[in-house]
């Protein structure tokens, strides 16, 4: 048996005929304030994407405790990146990253007059309004060596915080209130030297550093290049959100007739 397929432009045209929308019969008033509340709708949109990128998402810090010292901010208290470290000669322990995270036993000798520079990256460090210790030191080892300590914003500029008076030391940032320290700055970089005299022998020279960890955690600090990559991706999002908006043909003034809703006027019959 053989089936023979119609193929006619009438049968053709009655398949593929696509029925005119709904809004083509309501009158123009309701056509225009659909319209608006569309646009309104994609404006909020875009406004609460933009508002997501820009509110980190929440941690949930689990306090604990180093030496008998609450953390508050959990693991996220402490140092994590080395930024410099000029290896010591001759230095047993000279691998920098034992001073990164919770202290473990784990520690890196920093040499004779030697120094360390970490960097928070989760976290910062800032004053409390209060004579309590901001940062604490934790220095490994079986002979105790004096550092100072030094806080900065940017890497470059440094604040003298004090020196160290045992293995375990507590600085106060707001003691230093007037001498460089700024109420309320979140402080990424720390930087410990060595200080004379040398305690220590030559495999273990230098202060023996285990970590450093934020008492008066406050919030992270992006790089200034990761604050200038987002500010370029918000503002192309933007842009994308207007462009969005003024190509969308609900609610223009002059649809177009080849639009869907485009032409008024019902069809001729011929």
């Amino acid at each position: 048996m053989i089936h023979f397929v119609n193929t006619s432009r009438a049968t053709m045209a009655t398949r593929t005929a696509v029925p005119a929308p709904r809004t083509a019969c309501l009158p123009a008033r309701f056509r225009l304030a659909g319209a608006r509340v569309a646009r309104r709708v994609r404006a909020a949109l875009c406004g609460a994407l933009l508002a997501g990128l820009l509110v980190p998402a929440a941690a949930s810090a689990v306090p604990i405790v180093v030496d008998g010292i609450p953390f508050n901010a959990g693991e996220a208290a402490f140092a994590d990146e080395v930024v410099f470290f000029p290896i010591p000669p001759s230095v047993t322990n000279s691998d920098p990253s034992a001073a990164l995270g919770i202290p473990d036993g784990d520690f890196v000798s920093i040499g004779t007059e030697g120094e360390l520079v970490l960097r928070f990256t989760d976290n910062s460090v800032t004053t409390s309004g209060t004579p309590n210790d901001d940062l604490y030191v934790f220095e490994g080892g079986s002979v105790f060596e004096e550092i100072q300590l030094f806080v900065s914003t940017d890497g470059a500029s440094w604040i003298h915080v004090g020196n160290s008076t045992a293995s375990t030391t507590g600085f106060d940032l707001d003691a230093f209130v007037g001498s460089g320290i700024v109420p309320g700055t979140p402080y990424t970089y720390v930087r410990i030297v060595d200080v004379l005299p040398e305690e220590s022998n030559l495999f273990f020279a230098g202060a023996d550093i285990e970590g450093v960890g934020a008492i008066t955690s406050g919030p992270p600090v992006p790089e200034p290049g990761v604050g200038l990559l987002l500010a370029i991706g918000l503002t192309g999002l933007a842009g994308s959100c207007t462009r969005w908006r003024a190509r969308s043909p609900i609610g223009s003034a002059k649809p177009s007739p080849s639009q869907p809703g485009g032409s008024f006027r019902e069809p001729r019959e011929r």
